[in-house]
């Protein structure tokens, strides 16, 4: 009997020391950090605005065989900036259409296009 107390007692123990870490770990949790001295640091400054590319010439060029149509689009985009502008080029197709080819000529220099 003696020693099922032992038993009781020790678990009881584990099961108030578990307890307490339990609670203690979120309170531990709720404490106040204060901000660095000085202030938060300044917000960077915004780039430049871009010009935005100018569409200079378009050309479309079709030729239908059948229940097919085959499209040669050529646009010449210009760039009015002092420096490279970047960005994505989205076209839409319709549900069945399919691009064979795309490529882009810039300053001379043919750069094959990538699907994806």
């Amino acid at each position: 009997m003696l020693r099922r107390r032992g038993h009781t007692f020790a678990l009881a123990l584990l099961l108030v020391v578990l307890l307490q870490s339990l609670i203690a770990t979120p309170l531990a949790a709720q404490i106040i950090i204060d901000p660095p001295p000085g202030g938060p640091p300044p917000p960077l400054p915004l780039p430049a605005p871009i010009d935005q590319v100018q569409v200079e010439r378009q050309q479309v060029d079709i030729v239908v065989d059948g229940p097919l149509a085959q499209v040669h689009l050529t646009q010449i985009l210009r760039n009015d900036s002092v420096r490279p502008i970047e960005g994505t080029y989205l076209f839409p197709l319709p549900e069945n259409a399919a691009i064979g080819d795309f490529q882009m000529t810039v300053n001379g220099e043919v750069i094959e296009g990538e699907l994806l």
